[in-house]
C-alpha cells in the first residue's frame, strides 16, 4: 500500500541519516542518475538549438518523472514522455522542438541502454550457470549431503577431483 511504502521509505531515509557512511553511495549514485539524465535532457534541446535554463530542465524533468509514480505502462513509457512535453509546453518552449528533444532524450536514455543489458544478462546468466554447478558438483552438495558426496567421489582418482565434471565426463 502507499502508506507502507511510505513508511518504509521514510526509515530507510532516516537510517541513511543516522549512518551517512551507509547511505552515501545510494545517495550519490542517485543524484549521479539524476543529474546524467538532466545532463541528457539539457543536451538534446541544445541539438535542436532550443535555449533552455537549466531550472526550467530540472523541473520538467522531474515534472515528466512524477508519471513513473503512476503504474500506467513500464518504465513510465509514454506517460514519462507527455509529462515533459506538457511541462515544458507550459514553460513557454516551442512544441514541435520540444517533442523532438524530449523524444531524443527518452531514445538515449531509455532505450540505448537496452541492448548491452541483454548483452550483460546472458554473460551474466552463463556466469551463474558457472556458479551453480561448481556449487552443485565440485563442493557445495558437501555441506549439506557429506555422506551422499563421499560415494560421489569415490569412482573419481584424488588425482582428478580438481574438476569433477571434467572427470565424469571422460567416463562417460
Amino acid at each position: 500500500t502507499a502508506p507502507a511504502t511510505l513508511a518504509q521509505g521514510t526509515r530507510t531515509a532516516i537510517a541513511f541519516v543516522r549512518e551517512p557512511s551507509s547511505g552515501a553511495l545510494a545517495i550519490g549514485g542517485a543524484i549521479g542518475f539524476w543529474a546524467f539524465n538532466i545532463a541528457i535532457l539539457w543536451a538534446s534541446f541544445h541539438a535542436f538549438d532550443v535555449s533552455v535554463p537549466l531550472g526550467v530542465v530540472v523541473q520538467g524533468f522531474f515534472v515528466g518523472m512524477v508519471a513513473n509514480l503512476f503504474p500506467l505502462a513500464p518504465g513510465g513509457v509514454g506517460a514519462v514522455d507527455a509529462g515533459m512535453i506538457g511541462a515544458f509546453v507550459l514553460f513557454g518552449l516551442p512544441e514541435s522542438e520540444v517533442f523532438a528533444a524530449v523524444l531524443v532524450y527518452r531514445a538515449i536514455a531509455f532505450w540505448l541502454p537496452i541492448p548491452p543489458g541483454i548483452v550483460a544478462f546472458f554473460q551474466l546468466r552463463t556466469t551463474v550457470r558457472r556458479w551453480e554447478l561448481e556449487w552443485f558438483y565440485q563442493r557445495g552438495a558437501s555441506l549439506f549431503f557429506p555422506d551422499a558426496w563421499e560415494r560421489y567421489l569415490a569412482p573419481i582418482p584424488r588425482s582428478e577431483q580438481g574438476d569433477l565434471i571434467a572427470a565424469y565426463h571422460r567416463r562417460l
